[in-house]
């Protein structure tokens, strides 16, 4: 089967085009997505292309090339390159966007510029990816999709966790309304009603919510932890997930850059 796979330069089996916008045509809560040299996808009101491709920020100050795979309409500045297989019987986008996550380390090697890092046409037309038959494309690309979906899955229950914690923290030690809050004293400050500090190992007490600014609550060593554990923790169960899907991506990517058809 190692034999069905064979070696291919970009400018053979890749079309390139670069978008035509400058970096301000950003819009915020644009209606189609802009892609940039950067690694945020940033929003426009316009679309110059509906496809589906790879995008390749083509300069970036740190030599950092952010990649990108996009199927639908959006718009793309001046220096992306916008990039689809010449022949889909012969290269899937799918598998391009991940045969060419392990190049770009060695794109940012050969990339020229002092100041500021440039991918050109040339280096691009002469870099080597391995293509293998259809079939094994799609499966590699599918295994490796199932991945990023997990890992995003996972990155965005993180993000609503935190908010959460950030909402609680506010409530129990900003407007002071943690649970038992009814049954504790108050204390007059400058500029609100604010809690009083309980003795060690207890809550700090609550005031009810008033429209001025509170001054700054003084908190005993358990109010005081209790902030440092919401504040410098995450769910260690979706840490391990992450770290898990993680390792297998790398793992799988890593034989995208080596002889691994006999893997399938």
């Amino acid at each position: 089967m190692a034999n069905d796979w064979r070696t291919g330069k970009l400018g053979e089996l890749v079309a390139f085009k670069t978008g035509k916008l400058d970096s301000n045509a950003a819009v915020p809560d644009g209606d189609y997505p802009f892609f940039t040299c950067s690694q945020e996808t940033l929003r426009t009101n316009t679309f110059s292309f509906d496809t589906e491709c790879v995008l390749l920020a083509g300069n970036n100050a740190n030599g950092i090339y952010p990649l990108k795979y996009f199927h639908g309409k959006f718009d793309a500045y001046q220096r992306t390159y916008v990039m689809k297989p010449r022949d889909t019987e012969v290269l899937t986008t799918k598998f391009l966007y991940y045969a060419l996550r392990p190049k770009l380390s060695e794109l940012r090697s050969f990339s020229t510029g002092a100041a500021t890092k440039f991918l050109t046409l040339t280096i691009l037309n002469e870099t080597e990816i391995q293509v293998p038959p259809l079939p094994v494309q799609r499966r590699i690309a599918g295994i490796l999709s199932a991945y990023d979906e997990l890992m995003e899955n996972s990155q965005r229950r993180i993000r609503i966790l935190e908010a959460m914690a950030r909402a609680l923290y506010r409530e129990w030690f900003v407007h002071f309304r943690f649970p038992g809050h009814e049954k504790h004293p108050r204390v007059a400050s400058p500029s609100a009603t604010s809690p009083k500090a309980g003795r060690s190992g207890s809550s700090p007490t609550l005031s009810p919510r008033n429209t001025a600014t509170p001054s700054p609550p003084t908190l005993n060593q358990s109010g005081q932890n209790i902030c440092a554990e919401w504040t410098s923790t995450r769910p260690a169960s979706l840490i391990g997930l992450k770290s898990l899907i993680a390792r297998l991506r790398r793992k799988t990517m890593k034989r995208i850059g080596c002889g691994w058809a006999t893997w399938w």
